[in-house]
Formats: C-alpha cells, sequence, structure tokens
C-alpha cells in the first residue's frame, strides 16, 4: 500500500497486512535505591513542625493564658532583650515544656490569632520573647520520656536537647561545689586542687563523686520552675545548695527566674481549723 511517514500511518500498514509478532517479556526493573539527605530531612522537619497541633501551647500567648510565664515574659521584655537566649529549665515538666514551645512558636502562634480576629492578642510589629535553644533537666526517666515525647508533639525536639541528670551529683557533703575535670591522657579525675578524685554512679553520700552536671556550660536564662519542692524526692536536704549549684551556669548578665511557694509552716498562731 506504499510507504507511509508517520507512526499511526505505520502501525495500519502492519494490522492491513496482518503481520503478527510473539509477545516479548518485560524485562524485569531493578528496585530504586533512595537514600535522604540532609536537606531532605531538613524539609521534612520543617513540614512536621507545620502540622504541629499549636492549641496545646496558644494559651500562653493570650493575654489571660498563664498568670506565671506571663509574668516572666514581661519581665524578660522590661529589660529590654525579649530574647531569653539559650535556656536552661533546671526542673522540667510538661508544663514549662509546653511554654518553651510557645516561645519557639511564638510567632505563628501570633499570627494564627490575628487570623482569628482576637483583638486581645499583640498588634502586628509588637515585640514578643523568642528563645535560641533550651536545656531541660529532669532526675527522672519516666519524666525524661514523656518531656521527649511531647517536645517531638511539639515539634521542638531540633531545638535542645531533654537531659536525665541529678543537681547533687559531684557537690561535697559540706556543700562544697568541687568540679571534676577528667584527664583523658592519665585517665583519671581531679578536683580544683589537682587531687586524684574516685568518680562513681552511686549516690552523694558515699566518698565516691560523681562528675558535676552540666559541667562548665552556662546560660543567658535559667528557669526553676518549682524546683526546690521537687528536689526533696530526689535529693533530700539538698534545697538549701540548689541556687548555689545553679549560680556558676548562668552567663555574666543573665537572668534566673524562680516559681513556688512559701513553705507549708509546721504551725500558725490562732484556733486551728476543724474539719
Amino acid at each position: 500500500k506504499g510507504q507511509r511517514n508517520s507512526s499511526s500511518s505505520t502501525k495500519d500498514f502492519i494490522n492491513e497486512s496482518s503481520i503478527s509478532t510473539p509477545e516479548q517479556p518485560k524485562p524485569s526493573q531493578a528496585p530504586i535505591m533512595t537514600t535522604t539527605t540532609e536537606s531532605e530531612k531538613s524539609l521534612s522537619s520543617s513540614l512536621s513542625k507545620l502540622q504541629i497541633d499549636l492549641s496545646k501551647i496558644s494559651k500562653f500567648a493570650e493575654p489571660n493564658g498563664d498568670v506565671l510565664f506571663q509574668f516572666i515574659e514581661k519581665s524578660q521584655l522590661s529589660s529590654g532583650n525579649p530574647d531569653f537566649g539559650n535556656f536552661l529549665d533546671a526542673g522540667t515538666g510538661s508544663h514549662s515544656l509546653r511554654w518553651i514551645a510557645s516561645v519557639i512558636h511564638r510567632k505563628r502562634i501570633l499570627k494564627e490569632l490575628q487570623t482569628k480576629n482576637d483583638a486581645n492578642t499583640h498588634a502586628d510589629g509588637e515585640k514578643h520573647v523568642t528563645m535560641q535553644s533550651y536545656t531541660a533537666i529532669t532526675a527522672d526517666e519516666t519524666m525524661r520520656k514523656n518531656v521527649l515525647r511531647e517536645a517531638q508533639e511539639l515539634g521542638i525536639e531540633t531545638n535542645g536537647d531533654v537531659i536525665i541528670g541529678n543537681w547533687a551529683n559531684g557537690v561535697e557533703r559540706s556543700g562544697s561545689i568541687d568540679p571534676i575535670t577528667f584527664d583523658p591522657v592519665k585517665g583519671e579525675s581531679t578536683d580544683s586542687n589537682g587531687d586524684s578524685v574516685e568518680t562513681t554512679d552511686n549516690n552523694r553520700n558515699n566518698q565516691k563523686r560523681k562528675p558535676l552536671l552540666l559541667q562548665n556550660q552556662t546560660y543567658q536564662t535559667i528557669l526553676a520552675d518549682y524546683l526546690v519542692g521537687a528536689i526533696d524526692g530526689f535529693s533530700p536536704y539538698f534545697q538549701d545548695l540548689i541556687f548555689p549549684r545553679l549560680f556558676p551556669h548562668l552567663s555574666p548578665g543573665g537572668r534566673l527566674y524562680i516559681i513556688g511557694l512559701q513553705p507549708i509552716p509546721d504551725r500558725v498562731p490562732g484556733v486551728a481549723d476543724i474539719m
């Protein structure tokens, strides 16, 4: 029927000539190997943060959301520096961690609140507190797991660290805070006088000592959120030493915020209440 140029014509020509060819088996396709690059991991982390539920932490950005942390934020803003910088939560828990997450996500939270036409939220351009990174300390392994899980749910696991540790470690029974330095060459630990110190994993009542928690690390802001009362469960009779223990970790010009209750007295004047 003559030579044709188009592919459709060629197909018609073959069909009209009743030429059949056996069906060839399809070559097996090799499995595709994929790798995740750092940029892809960063993108995945960013997408995860976009999908987090801010309802748990949005109250901290509202005018009447949380009285205690609102006072801390106002104090920080009044200092002339809205940035908490490197932040140490000396006794972390779910409440303080959610507030930390609200500070890290504050810009986005305020934007969502403004979208809802909430006239009581911060106005555009108004300063709000910020935070560069955080370190959260707990002496309880169960609490550490819970806080770490919540940090992941709130999308702040890459902004800081959740560490298990005890502020009493490395403190002598006399209350002396003498840091221990480990020499990898000599393979031994020494105190500030250069004397050899034997370290251990036992409790602080033994003669052997542990290295100080967060030794040589400093922070622009430290939060002690009901820390004094909580210490009694892990390091009895250490409450009067906790603040001298924290002071070396505060950077010059830094701030230490304390949240707590007055101790309940053994007795009070007047007639007792009858229940």
